[in-house]
């Protein structure tokens, strides 16, 4: 049966099976044993006669009655083509589009059944505005009125760089585009971020300082070519779990061997040829002793390293103290499991490295990029299909905002906001000057909230309160603003602190395109009418700059798209009429005229690797943070459906920690670091080590962030069972 072996061979999660014989024979699960499922869909969608159907969309329309408009899932960074089946403006029902080139049909359980969130009536529609400390409704005039009067008085007291701006990295490439120009050219600063920036700019950049013009990112589809695949910092499974049906069918299909590193046992474990259950926090010891060896034993390959790399001696140098020995030491993995995991992705044919970025990562991204582009470049593992760095952003356009220069240093394309050439390219088109010096990142934006350096905060789909790490400092920090400017579709923890709340429109409302974790860019189309009042993020920051004083356009994505295609030649496609289905790969950086020009030959970059904090007595736990299988941020709690499957947060803790605590599944605990403490219901499972614990960090309660300290998704911490 399709549904068997789709479930099993793709999906991985194995739990269909035909029982009984002959006449008897039915599609099941063992015994009959309650369904542990994944409510991914794919067994309803490859069904050929009908015999599964989708619950959300049995009953409400016939196939003729519904309009399907193509556009792309609004969740993580795969990219994966939809069909939203529309009736009386409401969404019916989301299908996978076969022409997608990520996903070929297939879908989730975020893109095939999340999409609730569009319809839900908690959604904001009208602006709001703080008077006598309570938010009220209120018409976009005076919302307008009082942005405009409270930046400009700001910017005329303080300076420019007393504003800051945050913004989302599910935007389009448009409106992040025009988000950086209003802070660039209307406010006159580079204090801008994203969430996920601090992750995924370290990786973007460190991938262009590696790799240089040889810089190749495998395609989705191109993992069924791969012959090893090492899968590090990415339980791709749940975060990713479209690319995790790829390499699922890579390993039972094709025979494909996997190196698992993760300190979960996490789902791909069960496939892995190696598994690395490393300390959290290790990575870089395990790359940097995963070349150590290859280096040691001849299993590199020589003549690629003489004829396209430069660095091999410093690179070799770094590496002699990372023997097995010491790797085991620092990571907690056998020697003699990473001799093998060496040995497989050595002598493997083609092979590619899979790691993820965005919030509940932690450590140094730009230090593991470079570890692993070392891994892939010494071993020749680039420029060819199913070889090379895979990168998986946490949002939708995690990619397109660091390609628009949402960033602090970084201009749309790539450049650096300090370089005067390419800062003289926009200066022109936009009639005035540039700043030219860096601003601040996310987490110093915060930091220079609560010393009170920055005055006003425009948070563009971003909600920092909730998102980001330590809470209680994130808390302070927006108390003391003079003006907290919050732009979104819910009421988010954020949002509830802000002077003024401004309604927005969500994905499915608005035109506009993503840029997706293979660099492919993809059209986003509009199928409904906007809810209410809520206007797209593009419409609404052109709307404050004209209150303002300056005109920045109608927010219309055609005419955002001609300025962007205008101005950097690499993002001409982004003016054609129609983008198809499968999208566009973006042609490398170094292929544009104007592009900084890249030494062909790439660079090994030696790291060194940072140990993470160590339990302690008092705190003898590890929580780590991050995203789970049936979320992705946080829009996600608000689809209906979802939240039948998943409601509410829990902590992840192992059999044996459980049974030394005397805890049982579904028991409140209790959760205290350095910072503060939350109670939370225990679940049990083997996937967690002993000494670690897992809270993903979608809910709003418990507020798992305010356990962390800094702008690390880690704290060290002590559990005990609720009296």
């Amino acid at each position: 049966a399709l549904c068997v072996r789709i479930c099993d061979e793709v999906v991985g999660a194995s739990e269909l099976s035909m029982v009984n014989r002959g006449i008897r024979t039915k599609v099941a699960t063992d015994f009959d044993r309650p369904l542990n499922c994944e409510f991914c869909g794919e067994c309803e969608n490859i069904c050929p006669v009908g015999a599964l159907t989708d619950r959300l969309f049995k009953f409400r329309a016939r196939a003729w009655e519904v309009n399907n408009i193509a556009t792309v899932c609004s969740f993580c960074s795969t990219g994966c083509a939809l069909k939203l089946s529309i009736k009386n403006g409401q969404i019916v029902r989301a299908l996978g589009a076969d022409e997608g080139a990520a996903n070929q049909g297939s879908l989730c359980i975020k893109g095939r059944f999340g999409y609730g969130y569009v319809n839900s009536p908690e959604r904001i529609t009208q602006p709001l505005v703080r008077k006598n400390g309570a938010l009220v409704e209120t018409g976009w005039e005076e919302a307008l009125r009082t942005v405009a009067e409270g930046l400009n008085g700001i910017k005329a007291a303080h300076g420019p760089d007393a504003i800051a701006g945050l913004c989302s990295a599910r935007l389009t490439n448009e409106e992040a585009y025009i988000f950086q120009k209003f802070m660039r050219l209307v406010i006159g600063t580079n204090q801008l971020d994203n969430s996920g920036g601090y992750s995924h700019r370290g990786f973007s950049q460190g991938l262009r300082d590696s790799f240089r013009e040889r810089i190749t990112i495998p395609s989705i589809a191109d993992l069924k070519n791969c012959d090893v695949m090492l899968i590090i910092r990415s339980n791709v499974s749940e975060t990713h779990p479209v690319v995790g049906y790829q390499v699922t069918a890579a390993a039972k299909q094709h025979d494909a061997q996997l190196i698992v590193a993760d300190p979960r046992r996490i789902k791909l474990a069960r496939l892995a040829s190696s598994y690395l259950a490393h300390r959290p926090g290790t990575e870089i010891y395990l790359l940097n002793g995963l070349a150590h060896i290859i280096l040691q034993e001849g299993l590199e390959n020589k003549e690629f390293i003489a004829a396209h790399t430069d660095g091999i001696q410093e690179l070799s140098h770094t590496l002699k103290t990372y023997t097995p020995a010491f790797v085991e030491q620092r990571t907690g993995v056998a020697a003699q499991d990473l001799i093998k995991a060496a040995r497989i992705f050595a002598t493997a044919g083609r092979a590619a490295i899979i790691i993820s970025t965005g919030m509940g990562c932690y450590g140094d991204d730009a230090a593991l990029v470079h570890s692993a582009a070392n891994l892939a470049l010494i071993t020749g593992h680039v420029d060819r299909a199913g070889s090379g760095v895979l990168v998986l952003g946490e949002k939708s356009n995690s990619h397109g905002i660091i390609e628009m220069g949402a960033l602090p240093d970084g201009l749309p394309g790539l450049r650096s906001a300090a370089d005067a050439a390419a800062r003289e390219v926009f200066e022109k088109a936009w009639g005035a000057p540039l700043p030219a010096r860096p601003g601040l990142a996310a987490e110093q934006i915060l930091e220079g909230a609560g010393q009170g350096a920055i005055k006003a905060l425009y948070c563009v789909g971003e909600n920092p309160l909730h998102a980001y790490p330590d809470s209680h400092r994130n808390r302070d920090a927006l108390t003391r603003l003079q003006l907290l400017v919050v732009q979104d579709l819910f009421m988010s923890p954020t949002a509830q602190m802000a002077h003024v709340v401004l309604p927005a429109v969500s994905f499915a409302e608005k035109e506009g395109t993503y840029i997706n974790c293979e660099g492919r860019i993809q059209r986003v189309r509009k199928a409904l009418e906007p809810r209410g009042e809520a206007q797209s993020d593009a419409e609404i920051i052109c709307a404050v700059a004209r209150a303002m004083g300056k005109d920045l356009g109608d927010g219309k994505a055609e005419r955002i798209q001609a300025e962007i295609s205008s101005l950097i030649p690499r993002y001409r496609c982004l003016n054609e009429a129609q983008i198809p289905l499968q999208g566009i790969k973006l042609e490398p950086v170094s292929a544009e005229p104007a592009a900084e020009a890249l030494p062909a030959r790439a660079r090994l970059i030696p790291v060194e690797g940072t140990a993470p904090p160590a339990p302690t007595a008092e705190f003898p736990f590890v929580l780590m943070t991050g995203s789970s299988l049936f979320h992705c941020g946080f829009l996600s709690t608000h689809s209906p459906a979802i939240r039948i499957i998943a409601p509410e947060a829990h902590l992840d803790i192992s059999p044996q920690d459980a049974r030394m605590l005397g805890i049982n599944s579904g028991e409140f605990i209790s959760v205290t670091s350095t910072r503060g403490s939350m109670t939370v219901k225990a679940r049990i499972t083997a996937q967690q080590p002993p000494g670690m614990v897992f809270v993903p960090y979608h809910f709003a309660q418990p507020a798992v962030h305010a356990l962390t300290d800094g702008w690390q998704p880690y704290a060290l911490v002590k559990i005990a069972k609720q009296q």
